[in-house]
């Protein structure tokens, strides 16, 4: 597959208009430093994850509603206009994390499902009124721009300019796993999402470093660079990757432990015990 100029400078205007998204809309914090709850911490919220995750990989939904619900969820626990009870009420919390769930299926699934399909997976814990409500809540804290860049849209345009599509390929789907992984830390919902794209691409091409030689990856690092000051190398980048790796231990839970705090659509049990088991 060839790329000439014409298909660079479109992708570099497409990557341009991204980073000038991202520019405007506001930066999420780590509300967990803001807040002194000692019912919701970062625990409460690695299950959450995790359990939005397996609902979604059950109904057949893309890996990007998952990552879309996550960022909705912490800018909406970041926002100013977040409700108090948020923060102290586990079943309010989860309810707006699946509520952002839904919100995140209604945007980027051709297919998505109902509210009240929504409560019969989590068997009755909240009501349709619940769940309808909390969403007026997300959108008018989130001034309903919910549509804001992702680091996988970054990735995405950025492996465009790769001459071999099975090598991107491969790629995408590393950055993938890495994106997973980041999606359970907070950190990286408070860096711009074209950092953590990079940071996550960068874990890539290391891991299959065999997919570009020497060239091609100072080719590809220097069009970024030079084009749309996206740096590869760094100093934000690195230490993001550090984080990552450190992130990714073999003591991470694995699907078989994770299951029993979730509820999928093919074995609904009550939602409330998703992160009530962790206590």
């Amino acid at each position: 597959m060839s790329i000439n100029c014409n298909n660079i400078a479109s992708i570099v205007d497409t990557l341009a208009a991204l980073r000038s998204q991202e520019d405007s809309a506001p930066r999420c914090r780590n509300y967990f430093c803001f807040t002194h709850s000692s019912i919701i911490d970062e625990t409460c919220r690695v299950a959450m994850v995790d359990w939005l995750s397996i609902v979604g990989s059950t109904l057949g939904f893309s890996q990007d509603t998952v990552w879309t619900s996550t960022s909705l969820f912490d800018r909406f626990m970041a926002s100013e206009r977040c409700p108090e009870e948020c923060f102290t009420s586990k079943k309010i919390y989860q309810l707006a994390a699946i509520t952002c769930f839904y919100l995140s299926a209604k945007i980027i699934e051709p297919i998505t499902i109902g509210v009240d399909t929504l409560c019969q997976i989590c068997r009755g814990t909240y009501s349709e009124d619940d769940i309808t409500s909390m969403e007026r809540s997300i959108l008018e804290a989130l001034e309903w721009r919910v549509s804001c860049p992702q680091p996988i849209d970054f990735v995405r345009h950025i492996l465009r300019m790769l001459p071999d599509s099975g090598s991107a390929n491969i790629l995408e789907q590393s950055v993938a796993e890495f994106m997973t992984v980041a999606s359970k830390d907070i950190y990286f919902s408070t860096q711009k999402p074209s950092a953590v794209g990079l940071t996550c691409l960068a874990s890539a091409l290391a891991e299959h470093e065999a997919l570009l030689n020497a060239a091609e990856t100072m080719k590809l690092r220097r069009q970024l660079s030079d084009s749309v000051c996206l740096d590869m190398c760094s100093m934000e980048i690195l230490e993001s990757r550090r984080r990552l790796s450190s992130c990714m231990t073999p003591s991470k839970p694995s699907h078989s432990i994770s299951t029993k705090y979730v509820q999928t659509p093919s074995s609904p049990v009550s939602a409330t015990q998703v992160i009530a088991r962790q206590a």
